[in-house]
């Protein structure tokens, strides 16, 4: 149950300005998340159902916020940039390790075997998270391919026999 004193209005104001600050409009942010565009919708005018939307862990990353943002806003802290953690986690990451890690990725089919691999590199932990990141950005885009695809076929099938 979340706290009683969480601020949605506030969060419903820094979504809607952060989104209009990117230049996007509610259906390009949730088509670029994988949301409807109504959870974008009742987020900007604080209309939830008194728990984070499931969505947040795709929102918050279209929006350069980091993951746990919305948590903070509600808590009356403030979103955490992306770019601004990365500049409080130090020292540059290493060009080559990420280049051949990414290469990895690119390179093996099954998920399950390039999560563990990331996982147990001796790569430094802020960039196993950047290469989780893009590995679940890939995920999430291929879901959100496959269901339009399916929505596609749908909506001729129904046409068909209409």
């Amino acid at each position: 149950m979340p706290p009683a004193k969480w601020n949605w209005n506030r969060l419903a104001e820094l979504v809607l300005a952060r989104r209009r600050e990117l230049g996007l409009s509610q259906m390009a942010l949730a088509d670029k998340a994988g949301v409807h565009v109504t959870t974008i919708r009742h987020l900007e005018a604080g209309r939830v159902a008194n728990e984070l939307p499931r969505s947040r862990n795709q929102i918050e990353p279209e929006l350069g916020w980091a993951g746990g943002s919305f948590e903070a806003v509600l808590n009356g802290g403030e979103p955490t940039l992306v770019d601004e953690r990365a500049a409080a986690a130090g020292p540059a990451i290493d060009p080559a390790k990420v280049a051949g890690a990414l290469e990895l990725l690119r390179s093996r089919s099954d998920d399950d075997d390039e999560v563990a691999q990331i996982l147990e590199s001796d790569l430094p932990p802020d960039t196993k998270f950047a290469l989780l990141e893009l590995h679940r950005e890939r995920l999430a885009r291929a879901e959100r391919q496959t269901r339009e695809d399916r929505e596609r076929a749908e909506r001729a099938m129904r046409e068909k026999g209409a």
